[in-house]
């Protein structure tokens, strides 16, 4: 017995001396594999964008492979930690950890062909072979070190915590790459930096992994029993593992779903997604790392007050500042996520299916993704699945055990919300068959809301009670025809409106087009291109050059331009959205087309890409206005890009650009971009007053125009109202290694 505890006393002194450095290796490899994960995401889809054009789909599919690819990664860490040893785990994942060193700096491989050609499946291609293993490795990352943690320390320790310290490193980056990164690094040097520190993630990893493969020497087994043999002790139910998928996959569409709402119907502001994103990583972290401090009973009771609140603004269309909307909605986010996650966490299984439940919770997230990204636009005309994560959130609160159950209930459960709904439709269907309103629809829908305060305490009556206020609040519209049409792809929700004097197009809450639908006004060109703006200006002084002249416009809106063409010209628009041309060229929404220009061409695809590959045509006026709601298209802003414009201008040819924004100066990136490429540039702010007021239909602007010589712009630039772009040198010039919107963003 005494040579027994002889034996032991070393191993005893061997765990000691591992105690401090355990933590510090363990939580530091997390902090800095997270960190990288989220940092190589938005780093080579920028990467990609001057391939694959500047459409929303670019950022959707790479998303879509980062979610797939996180899962396989944790599906992997699954398979390691339940098919081989300990020894084994660290030879095979450091062999692909240290694999990914020879595939770095990250970068773009040649692409042979015509990527548009079939760009879902070209770009899926040009991320797995530029991002997929390094992306793997770090998605493997987290719940490995976790189990490898808990191996190490056997019981003593929470191996969930090393969850929220991975979250908070992803959180860093995510703010990081914005803020500080984008702005201050070229994508050159970014990969370059990224491959230092993943080097010294690897590192990391191999201090852990001899960390734990000598601490379980020490233990002399007592941590493999601890957590690897009660393994298959332990039973996870098909209704728990559902639970956890539910629970995983309703925050995750929450947060996409929230993210376009806000960028459709409250405030379409570039990097705007950053925020959500955050807090739902930050949901993690309080969930898993600070869990003690928070009480879910709490969150619970908050949740519905809240959920109410917004739904009733929803529904009634209160007008509250933006600022107050957005913290509203993001507000209910955090609370709705919050929950889930700390359910998560309080049903989390011991340390022995550590890497089957982040397995569950990965396929969750991305079913969640997937169902937001694909599904979704394919059958909702509207963000639908904004209300459906709502309803969603209040259908998994929890109900309050003292209530009665049975079978009468039940039916209550369904029964109520109906009748609250058919009385909805009884009032919003009233104005369509009697000469007045006899009812006042905000009024209503306030007082459902508070009718639905009453179902509160059972789940199922209260989310029925809320799908009943909004499904009928959003059809509203429609069902008084103040809504022509509304319409969805990957590129957004757009709407076609119409009042007593106007048709109009929206897209994410955002202005594109009026048209007159008074007779005789077909031909007058409203909004931003009026004949009293800088677009008149250009056209009445442009007017010699022009005569008979080619003129190419980036981006169709409702085809306002074109109506400035005179007999001669040949017109042609680049669009990339097929909706956009289908809205534009119907005479039942907008007539400018059909009456101006209707031997116009249409050219669908990326403005860009699509003059790249045509043969120079000698344009005399070149319009750039291919905006995306209020996102910049920054791969049409860059050095780059301007020399595939001027290969297509002829040789005295003009570039105009309509760079009205809300949020960002422009002025800057191309008075950058004129002294690049040996040109005059000089910028118009109209704020779409004449002589006596406002015109109707006609809307500020900003516009820029572009030569290679001050004489080609004639007049133009002897007008007082036009002058010279003026330089800030806090600006670097814009080109397809470098960009950042948050040194343009507007401080007034």
């Amino acid at each position: 017995m005494q040579h027994a505890e002889r034996l032991a006393a070393p191993n005893v002194g061997a765990l000691r001396s591992l105690a401090g450095t355990l933590p510090v290796l363990f939580v530091s490899a997390v902090l800095s594999g997270a960190f990288l994960l989220f940092a190589v995401e938005p780093m080579f889809a920028k990467m990609l964008l001057p391939q694959f054009g500047g459409s929303p789909a670019v950022w959707n599919t790479a998303l879509i492979f980062y979610q797939v690819t996180l899962l396989a990664g944790y599906g992997y860490a699954h398979f390691l930690r339940t098919r081989l040893s300990p020894l084994g785990q660290v030879g095979v994942h450091g062999m692909l950890a240290i694999g990914v060193l020879f595939v770095l700096p990250i970068h773009l491989a040649p692409f042979h062909g015509d990527p548009t050609a079939t760009p879902i499946v070209s770009l899926l291609e040009l991320a797995a072979i530029g991002v997929g293993l390094p992306f793997f490795v770090l998605a493997a990352n987290s719940s490995l070190m976790q189990f490898w943690y808990a191996r190490s320390t056997g019981s003593k320790s929470n191996p969930y915590a090393l969850f929220a310290a991975s979250n908070l490193g992803s959180m860093v980056a995510l703010i990081a790459y914005p803020f500080l990164i984008e702005p201050n690094l070229g994508l050159k040097l970014q990969s370059n930096l990224w491959g230092i520190g993943y080097a010294i993630f690897a590192f990391q990893l191999i201090g852990c992994a001899a960390l734990m493969l000598r601490a379980s020497r020490a233990s002399s087994g007592v941590a493999v029993s601890a957590v690897e043999t009660a393994a298959p002790s332990i039973a996870v139910s098909k209704k728990q593992i559902a639970r956890w998928l539910v629970l995983a996959a309703l925050p995750s569409s929450f947060m996409l779903g929230v993210t376009a709402y806000i960028e459709d119907a409250v405030a379409s502001i570039p990097l705007l997604w950053a925020l959500p994103l955050a807090l739902y990583l930050l949901t993690f972290v309080i969930a898993f790392g600070v869990s003690r401090f928070v009480s879910r009973k709490r969150i619970a009771a908050v949740a519905p007050y809240a959920l109410i609140l917004l739904v009733t603004m929803l529904a009634t269309g209160a007008q509250l500042a933006i600022q107050a909307q957005l913290i509203l909605h993001l507000a209910v986010f955090f609370v709705v996520a919050l929950y889930c996650h700390a359910t998560l966490n309080a049903e989390r299984p011991p340390a022995a299916r550590l890497t089957e439940f982040y397995l569950w919770l990965a396929l969750g997230g991305a079913l969640g993704g997937i169902f937001n990204a694909l599904i979704a636009p394919q059958i909702f005309s509207v963000v639908f699945e904004y209300p459906l994560a709502l309803v969603a959130g209040a259908l998994v609160l929890p109900r309050l055990r003292t209530l009665r159950s049975g079978v009468a209930q039940t039916v209550a459960d369904f029964a109520f919300p109906a009748l609250l709904g058919a009385v909805l439709i009884v009032v919003t269907m009233a104005p369509l068959f009697f000469d007045r309103i006899i009812a006042d629809n905000a009024a209503a829908f306030a007082a459902a809301g508070l009718i639905v305060t009453s179902f509160m305490r059972r789940p199922t009556r209260f989310g029925l009670g809320l799908a009943a206020i909004l499904v009928i609040a959003l059809g509203v519209p429609t069902w008084i025809g103040a809504e022509m049409l509304t319409t969805r792809n990957f590129f957004g929700v757009k709407h076609v409106n119409r009042t007593s004097m106007f048709h109009s197009l929206v897209h994410g809450g955002t202005m594109h087009g009026i048209e007159s639908t008074i007779v005789g006004q077909e031909r007058v060109p409203l909004s931003y291109y009026s004949r009293t703006g800088p677009l008149g200006d250009i056209f009445r002084d442009l007017d010699p050059q022009l005569s008979n002249g080619r003129v190419a416009v980036t981006g169709l809106g409702v085809g306002t331009a074109g109506c400035y063409a005179k007999p001669g010209q040949t017109w042609t628009f680049y669009e990339i959205d097929p909706q956009v041309v289908a809205i534009a060229t119907n005479p039942t929404y907008f007539r400018y087309l059909s009456t101006c220009v209707p031997n116009a061409k249409i050219v669908l695809g990326d403005a860009r890409l699509s003059l790249a590959h045509e043969a120079p045509s000698g344009d005399a006026l070149m319009i750039l206005d291919a905006y995306s709601s209020d996102q910049v298209p920054v791969h049409l802003l860059t050095k780059e890009a301007f020399d595939v414009y001027l290969a297509a201008l002829a040789p005295h040819g003009v570039i105009a650009l309509d760079i009205s924004n809300r949020y960002f100066d422009l002025n800057p990136v191309l008075a950058n971009i004129a002294d690049a490429e040996g040109m005059v540039a000089f910028g118009r702010a109209d704020n779409g007053l004449v002589r006596g007021g406002s015109l109707p239909g006609v809307t500020s602007s900003d516009w820029v125009v572009m030569a290679r010589d001050v004489r080609d712009i004639g007049r133009l630039a002897a007008d007082p109202r036009w002058r010279p772009l003026a330089h800030s040198g806090s600006v670097r010039l814009w080109t397809d290694d470098y960009s950042s919107l948050t040194r343009v963003w507007r401080k007034d």
